[in-house]
C-alpha cells in the first residue's frame, strides 16, 4: 500500500467528496442542537442567610450570648448537608432523588468571624438548580425551630437564589456550528486518509518498483501547443530508450482508457523534430472512400491505400478503429502484420501503434514491436493492474522499456 500525502490529491479527492463534508457538517449541527435541547447544562446557585438569636427584644439578648450564636453558625450549616434537610428540599421540589445523592452537590461556606453561611447548590437547568438552592435554605429554617438551643435560633434569608437574566437561554446556533465544524473535521479526515492510503499509481518511485518499469515522463491529458514541450522532453527519453528508429507500442491496462493522446502527441513531437513518423491510430475510423488496417489484415487493401498523410501534424496515418472488434478481438493475420511492419521500417524511422488496448490483440500487437511504453493515468489504475499489464507483456514477447504517467497535477 502508497501511503502518501499530496495538496493535489488532497484537493481532487475533496472535489469528489464534497457531499460527504457536507453532510457530516449538517449532521454534526443537529446532534449538537438535539443534545443541548434535551440535556440541561450544569448551574450553581447561591443563597445566603444570617444566623441569630430569636428574642422578642434587644434586652434579652446580652453579650455572653454572642459566643453562643456563633457556636450555632457551624451547627446551621451543618445542618444544611443533613439528611432531614435535604430530604425535606427535595419533598419541596418535589424530585425523585435521595439525599444520598444530592449530598456531593450542595456545600456551605462559612466566612471568618461571621454569621452568615452561604448556600451552594449545582444542578441539571438553571431552574432546578435555583429551585432546589431556595428549598435548601427554607428547609434549614424549619429546622433549626426544633433545635434544643439555649437561646431560640432565628435564621434570615439576605440573598435568595435567583435566575440571571440570561441564563436558561440556549445558544442552538453556537453549539450547532461547534458540532459542524466537529464533523467537518471529521469528513476532512477521511478525505485526507482516502487520498493517502492508496493502492493507485501516482509515485514514480512506486509504480518503478512494484512493474519493474522505468519513468519515461510525465504527460498531460490535452493535446495543445502549450503541452508539446512536455511531450517532446518524452520523446527525447523515448528515443533514447528506444534508439534512433524502430516500432513503438502504446500499451494500456486491460479495461482502462487511455484518456490522453499520448501516443498521437508523441507521434507529433518524433515529426516535429525531424524523423518520418508513422501512427497506427486505434481511435480514428477509416475515411469512407479509404481503408483502415482490418482491410489490408483481410487482403482487401494495399499497403498505400491504409496510409494516410497528416498534413498539419507532419505525420503518416493508418486508421485502426474498429479492428477490436473483429475476428472477436484477434488479429486476422499476425504474419501480414509482422510483415506490414518490417516493410515500414525501410520507409519511416519511427512507426507508432497506439494506443493498444489491453487483451490478446494488444499483447499480439506490442509482440511485433521493438520496444513498449505503459501508458498509465495518474491515480485511476491500481499497481496490482499496472504490474500485471507489465507481467503479461514480457510473458507474450513484447519488450515494455518504460511507462508514462498521464494527468499528474501540475
Amino acid at each position: 500500500m502508497d501511503i502518501t500525502l499530496d495538496l493535489h490529491d488532497i484537493v481532487r479527492e475533496l472535489k469528489k467528496l464534497y457531499w460527504l463534508l457536507i453532510l457530516l457538517f449538517v449532521a454534526g449541527f443537529a446532534a449538537s442542537c438535539l443534545t443541548l435541547h434535551a440535556r440541561e447544562p450544569e448551574y450553581t446557585a447561591n443563597a445566603s442567610f444570617i444566623v441569630g438569636a430569636s428574642v422578642s427584644s434587644p434586652s434579652q439578648f446580652t453579650d455572653e450570648d454572642y459566643p453562643v450564636t456563633h457556636e450555632l453558625v457551624f451547627t446551621c450549616a451543618g445542618l444544611v448537608t443533613s439528611e432531614t434537610v435535604l430530604n425535606d428540599a427535595i419533598k419541596r421540589c418535589g424530585m425523585s432523588l435521595t439525599a444520598k445523592q444530592l449530598a456531593p452537590f450542595v456545600t456551605t461556606t462559612v466566612p471568618a468571624n461571621s454569621d452568615m453561611v452561604t448556600v451552594q447548590v449545582t444542578g441539571r437547568g438553571v431552574k432546578n438548580a435555583v429551585n432546589l438552592t431556595n428549598a435548601v435554605v427554607a428547609a434549614v429554617g424549619a429546622s433549626v425551630k426544633r433545635l434544643d438551643a439555649t437561646i431560640p435560633v432565628k435564621i434570615t434569608v439576605i440573598d435568595k437564589a435567583v435566575s440571571p437574566p440570561g441564563a436558561d437561554k440556549k445558544n442552538y446556533f453556537k453549539t450547532g456550528m461547534l458540532g459542524g465544524l466537529i464533523g467537518a473535521l471529521i469528513a476532512l479526515l477521511i478525505i485526507v486518509l482516502a487520498s493517502s492510503i492508496s493502492s493507485r499509481v501516482k509515485k514514480e518511485q512506486v509504480i518503478s518498483r512494484v512493474c519493474g518499469l522505468v519513468s519515461l515522463g510525465r504527460l498531460p491529458l490535452e493535446e495543445a501547443p502549450s503541452a508539446m514541450e512536455d511531450y517532446r522532453i518524452f520523446a527525447a527519453n523515448l528515443r533514447a530508450a528506444a534508439g534512433r528508429s524502430g516500432c513503438i507500442a502504446f500499451a494500456v491496462p486491460p479495461g482502462a482508457q487511455e484518456e490522453g493522446p499520448a501516443a498521437s502527441a508523441s507521434a507529433q513531437a518524433l515529426a516535429q523534430e525531424g524523423f518520418r513518423t508513422l501512427l497506427f491510430d486505434f481511435s480514428q475510423k477509416p475515411p469512407a472512400s479509404g481503408a483502415g488496417l482490418y482491410k489490408y489484415l483481410r487482403g482487401a487493401a494495399s499497403k498505400e491505400e491504409i496510409i494516410r498523410q497528416d498534413e498539419r501534424r507532419g505525420i503518416g496515418v493508418v486508421a485502426c478503429a474498429g479492428l477490436s472488434a473483429a475476428e472477436g478481438g484477434a488479429i486476422p493475420s499476425v504474419k501480414l502484420m509482422r510483415e506490414l511492419l518490417e516493410q515500414l521500417r525501410t520507409e519511416w524511422d519511427y512507426i507508432v501503434l497506439g494506443a493498444v488496448s489491453g487483451g490478446a490483440q494488444g499483447l499480439e500487437l506490442a509482440s511485433l514491436a521493438d520496444t513498449t511504453v505503459l501508458v498509465l493515468r495518474y491515480a485511476r489504475i491500481r499497481l496490482s493492474g499496472a504490474a500485471g499489464e507489465a507481467e503479461a507483456l514480457r510473458r507474450c514477447g513484447a519488450k515494455p522499456t518504460g511507462y508514462v504517467l498521464l494527468g499528474v497535477p501540475r
